[in-house]
């Protein structure tokens, strides 16, 4: 009584074989008989190939973006920022080999990042890489708009 109760309601009463219970990937799904439930499978390692290309040609993009504007910099302040950023120097090892005090390396890596920041070819990849950034609810409730909506505002903006 407990199976058919089960049966009736649509609940699995007893052990079935998933076969039986399979769907053909060659069956028709749309009302023109063109497209078969198999060719409506996304194919999960399609993406990934074409993912990785695009993220190896954005990240070469911009280290060339990158060396450009470092290169425009002063000396001294391109010289911190590359010491600091990309050879792993700590603030004090970049002093003594600059034979200036500590604190001055803080105040050339700062004025070096606002003349990076400020620079308009960096400026498209800072919009591309924040465009999902303060996705929380509390960031929605504070401004009224999604980060995707704020995407595609500074993105007309720019157009």
């Amino acid at each position: 009584m407990l199976n058919h109760f089960r049966e009736a309601v649509g609940l699995r009463g007893r052990r079935r074989n998933p076969l039986n219970q399979s769907v053909s990937l060659n069956a028709i799904v749309d009302e023109d008989g063109e497209a078969e439930r198999g060719e409506l499978i996304a194919d999960p390692s399609s993406a990934e190939p074409f993912e990785a290309a695009e993220a190896e040609i954005f990240t070469a993009q911009l280290h060339d973006a990158l060396d450009k504007a470092i290169g425009k910099l002063p000396d001294i302040p391109a010289r911190v920022i590359r010491d600091k950023w990309f050879e792993g120097k700590s603030t004090q090892q970049i002093a003594d080999g600059l034979h200036i005090e500590p604190y001055s390396v803080r105040g050339y890596e700062y004025r070096g990042f606002v003349r990076l920041y400020n620079n308009v070819r960096l400026k498209a990849f800072h919009r591309e890489i924040l465009a999902y950034h303060h996705v929380g609810l509390s960031e929605y409730l504070h401004t009224w708009e999604s980060s995707v909506e704020r995407a595609v505002i500074r993105a007309a903006e720019v157009v």
